[in-house]
């Protein structure tokens, strides 16, 4: 369990500091902790496609862990995206026609 905790700080810090560092928003305490639930949410996913393949498929466990982790790494990156670190909207910004505070208006 220290290992696993150990691996998704690193590539928490990995992500916040390198991959994401222009969606960072909020406080960091904020986004580590749902990088932390994500991957937990990850880590259910692999185990549940390594349970029902092996189980009920009957494939290898080995290739049915793989396929568990192809699938929840996919899962793990979209969580990502949508969850931890969410792009801003961008403001909303009108451009400035001749008329705009840098050239006098005339009467």
């Amino acid at each position: 369990m220290v290992a696993i905790e150990v691996s998704i700080l690193s590539n928490f810090v990995l992500n916040d500091f390198w991959t994401f560092r222009d969606r960072r928003h909020g406080h960091i305490a904020v986004r580590l902790l749902k990088f932390n639930g994500l991957m937990l949410i990850g880590l259910v996913a692999n185990l549940l496609i390594l349970y029902g393949l092996t189980t009920y498929v009957d494939i290898h466990y080995t290739i049915s862990n793989l396929v568990g982790i192809g699938v929840a790494a996919l899962l793990r990156y979209w969580l990502s995206v949508r969850f931890a670190w969410i792009k801003k909207e961008e403001e909303s910004v009108t451009p400035m026609g001749p008329t705009g505070p840098s050239s006098p208006t005339l009467p």
